[in-house]
């Protein structure tokens, strides 16, 4: 009885955030109420409250759903446990992911979209944007992991700027997506695995000595 409980629990989480998928994705955030959501999902408002403290909450758990769903969150935190191996190859598979058809469509969707207006401050809700710059601070913790362990594998030499090879690849992936957003190429996507290649292998250049060299140009 107790496992049927838990299995109708949970397809009751589920239809809860479906439902907010689409309502978010059609009207938006603010203009999206939880009676709404619970109409539309065919529960309660106390069902909601029962799997999520508010609205903030459940766009969040949305927000990480669509991350795992769409773009192989798994590989890259693979890529941060001491255990693996091959750190580098994790993270190459992770950034690949960005140019399969479902995410592709993901990162042109309404729903993405949202997200990134949230993060812009452009939703009135200045906890709910508080907490997507956490996220974003969270996955640029997540690149310096990465590179840590890169190193640590012998996969990248050890005077790597670990900091400024972090930053590369966040700039990279986020020129990506907004070059996906803004004017999509089937070029871009046919060559993204050679850009990938390209980007993994100059992260071995971004050392302490050139950023240094660098810096001390720029003063």
């Amino acid at each position: 009885m107790a496992r049927h409980t838990h299995e109708d629990a949970q397809k009751t989480r589920k239809a809860i955030l479906d439902s907010a998928l689409r309502l978010f994705s059609r009207r938006g955030y603010e203009r999206t109420s939880l009676s709404d959501i619970a109409k539309y999902a065919g529960v309660t408002r106390g069902a909601i409250y029962w799997h999520f403290d508010d609205k903030r909450e459940l766009i969040l758990e949305l927000c990480n759903r669509t991350d795992c769903e769409f773009l192989a969150t798994d590989q890259l935190i693979a890529a941060t446990k001491p255990e693996e191996d091959n750190p580098l190859k994790c993270l190459r598979e992770w950034m690949l992911a960005h140019c399969e058809e479902k995410s592709i469509q993901y990162f042109r969707s309404s729903f993405f979209l949202l997200l990134c207006n949230i993060f812009r401050g452009m939703v009135d809700d200045d906890q709910l944007q508080k907490r997507f710059v956490e996220l974003v601070e969270a996955r640029r913790q997540i690149f310096l992991d990465i590179i840590k362990n890169c190193v640590r594998k012998g996969q990248l030499p050890k005077n790597v700027d670990v900091q400024a090879a972090a930053e590369y690849l966040m700039v990279f992936m986020n020129g990506y997506v907004s070059s996906l957003r803004a004017a999509f190429s089937s070029g871009l996507v046919n060559n993204f695995s050679l850009y990938v290649d390209l980007t993994l292998n100059q992260l071995k250049g971004i050392t302490h000595e050139l950023v240094s060299v660098h810096s001390s140009v720029r003063v």
